[in-house]
């Protein structure tokens, strides 16, 4: 409601955080944390990152960011009790924003890594979570 009220756009985290950053409906921290978090989704493979996966609260500065739900890499879903063969790519990286790039890289790095070392995962996930991290680790 907020995006269709307020932004007048309706894709993409990024897309959203700047039109409402730009007519001063969230702060800079908030429009960096919307960004920051499409783009280690798309580290880890969520390809479901639509804006009913982002809540926004009033307050008195404008609108400010609720925790995230459905961060996950959906793009590894398994289909018909298979997991698909995925190669996921990373994501533009934006001189303007190479530290964040850097940043969500490191942190999808970590993500993978816990994946490929939990028991509690398949032993075909893991090894896929493996070769993601070290995707992610090689561009470094």
């Amino acid at each position: 409601m907020v995006v269709a009220e307020f932004a007048g756009v309706g894709r993409g985290w990024g897309h959203v955080a700047w039109a409402l950053h730009q007519q001063k409906y969230v702060q800079d921290r908030t429009a960096a944390d919307l960004r920051w978090a499409e783009t280690f989704g798309h580290w880890i493979g969520n390809t479901d990152m639509h804006l009913g996966n982002i809540s926004l609260t009033p307050t008195s500065r404008g609108f400010d960011l609720l925790p995230i739900y459905d961060m996950l890499p959906m793009a590894f879903a398994p289909i018909r009790g298979d997991l698909p063969e995925v190669s996921l790519r990373p994501p533009i990286r934006v001189v303007a924003e190479k530290a964040m790039w850097q940043e969500t890289r490191e942190a999808a790095a970590d993500y993978w890594s816990r994946i490929a070392g939990d028991e509690e995962v398949s032993a075909s996930f893991r090894d896929i979570a493996a070769r993601q991290a070290r995707q992610c680790n090689d561009l470094g």
